[in-house]
């Protein structure tokens, strides 16, 4: 049997055994699937049925590390446009060409490439708003120094608190690693129950730390 792939005829079993499933799991049931495998399956659906737009509302939500790699090499791959909302830092570093960041004033600020080259336009900020006020009215040598210390004191809160933001999702992936494993909550609820609190707890930290450093964007941007 064959299905067409981005317009191109596929055999079902090899497409599939790029998704890394095994013949017996291929022939197999899908309700003998992990949570990871089925995630895998909607994935390889997905890509499957033909687009050139795609909208992903976090997608790497519950994905193991090995449908997360396999995801962003099939991201790569693909031809359309793909449109996603995402707190994965380490997910849009890698796949996304341009950022788009909301921020409360009701601004969009469109950014060309990654978070890292976001971070790295914010480090040079305080100049870029220098040559601003050399264009605007005329202000006082002491006003321009207060307003470019302000923002040199915004920045450096932001940089530390992305390290806060960096740190929590690398625990994050490690913990949902664990809970990756198959039959985990059979062989051992009590361990599974106390990590899933402990991934709650720090998923929460994550969202406050992302609004903290959002906040001061908007400040910096005003």
């Amino acid at each position: 049997d064959q299905l067409m792939v981005r317009g191109k005829p596929r055999g079902i079993v090899s497409y599939l055994r790029d998704y890394m499933f095994s013949r017996e799991q291929i022939y197999g049931s899908i309700s003998a699937l992990s949570g990871g495998e089925k995630s895998r399956l909607l994935l390889a659906i997905l890509m499957a049925k033909e687009s050139n737009l795609l909208v992903l509302d976090e997608p790497t939500n519950d994905l193991d590390l090995e449908t997360l790699d396999l995801f962003k090499e099939q991201i790569s791959l693909y031809d359309g446009t793909i449109i996603f909302v995402s707190h994965d830092r380490d997910f849009i570093d890698a796949v996304a060409s341009h950022t788009l960041i909301m921020t409360k004033k009701e601004r969009v600020i469109i950014h060309s490439g990654g978070l890292p080259n976001y971070d790295q336009y914010l480090f040079s900020y305080p100049i870029q708003f220098k040559q601003k006020l050399k264009k605007s009215k005329p202000k006082s040598n002491k006003e321009i120094s207060s307003k470019s210390n302000n923002l040199s004191n915004l920045k450096n809160k932001m940089l530390l608190v992305q390290k806060t933001i960096d740190s929590l999702g690398s625990e994050i992936t490690k913990l949902e690693k664990f809970l990756s494993q198959n039959n985990l909550y059979l062989e051992n609820k009590e361990k599974f129950l106390l990590v899933s609190k402990e991934l709650s707890v720090r998923q929460k930290a994550l969202v406050e730390a992302e609004d903290i450093w959002l906040k001061y964007l908007e400040q910096i941007e005003e």
